[in-house]
């Protein structure tokens, strides 16, 4: 092989190797970026997620797309079934993440929203998307310090609502992560 086509070969190889890198470098339009929804922890306010806002508008994420709830009475009552002055049920802080959804997905013409939350705002995601109608406004959700058992109550909740899997089959994923949770107990 001589030199030519050596370098043929490598330029070839170059191009069809930073060909696919192109793709990833355009962004999608504004327009096209699902709107984010931070919800704040007990106690916590809209301010929790500051930081976490501006890393993703430097990476490029529309600031109009980013959006923190703020929970006007963010404690949790010491007995969920009881009124307490200054506090929220589980019932009451999903259904203003709901509302909140809603101004979101108004004020942008999205069709759908991702979540984001931690502790006590895992808990009103699970609650909004498994019970209050959220599945079908909510492309995805993550959260930080909540328990494991919550997140697959509440998928396995969700793909048996929207007849991905059977009840069995959610019931089924509950008891493996129990018996793994035991395991892990068991140590």
């Amino acid at each position: 092989m001589t030199d030519i086509h050596r370098r043929r070969l490598v330029l070839a190889g170059l191009a069809a190797g930073f060909g696919p890198l192109a793709a990833c470098a355009t962004r999608p339009s504004p327009n096209d970026m699902t709107p984010i929804v931070f919800v704040p922890g007990n106690g916590d306010t809209a301010g929790l997620w500051i930081t976490t806002i501006w890393r993703f508008e430097s990476n490029g994420w529309p600031r109009d797309r980013l959006h923190a709830i703020d929970l006007p009475y963010p404690l949790a009552r010491d007995d969920d079934t009881k009124p307490q002055p200054g506090r929220t049920s589980t019932t009451e802080h999903a259904a203003f993440l709901a509302a909140e959804v809603q101004r979101v997905l108004a004020r942008t013409g999205a069709s759908k929203v991702a979540l984001v939350g931690n502790s006590r705002g895992g808990n009103a995601i699970r609650n909004y998307v498994a019970n209050g109608g959220g599945a079908a406004l909510v492309s995805e959700f993550r959260v930080a310090g909540w328990s494991l058992r919550s997140v697959a109550d509440a998928l396995a909740g969700v793909a048996n609502s929207q007849g991905v899997i059977s009840k069995d089959g959610a019931d089924a994923i509950r008891f493996r992560l129990m018996q793994a949770q035991m395991r892990k107990g068991s140590r």
